[in-house]
């Protein structure tokens, strides 16, 4: 994980978890085997995490379960960069 901020102007921070993780319950399907006996769970609740990096931006990350099968690969983790918290308070980005 890096800090999509920072990357932009390829500064290095350490990035780290902002709090506990939120999920959004989707109705998430439920787990199976398939006709060879392969289990799969193809589970569409939306997880958020949110991530402070050392340069003290803030943005959150948000994904779905993928299963083994290849279920949910098309659909990439969303990044939104929320904001900076600079010497004189915070300041919205975006």
């Amino acid at each position: 994980m890096k800090c999509p901020e920072c990357e932009k102007t390829s500064t290095s921070s350490r990035v780290y978890t902002s709090g506990g993780g939120l999920m959004t319950l989707g109705g998430g399907g439920r787990p199976f085997y398939d006709e060879d006996g392969k289990y799969h769970l193809h589970d569409n609740n939306v997880t958020t995490q949110s991530y402070v990096c050392s340069n003290r931006h803030q943005f959150t990350v948000k994904s779905r379960g993928r299963c083994w099968c290849g279920w949910g690969a098309d659909v990439s983790p969303q990044v939104e960069i929320h904001a900076y918290a600079g010497d004189s308070g915070i300041v919205l980005l975006g």
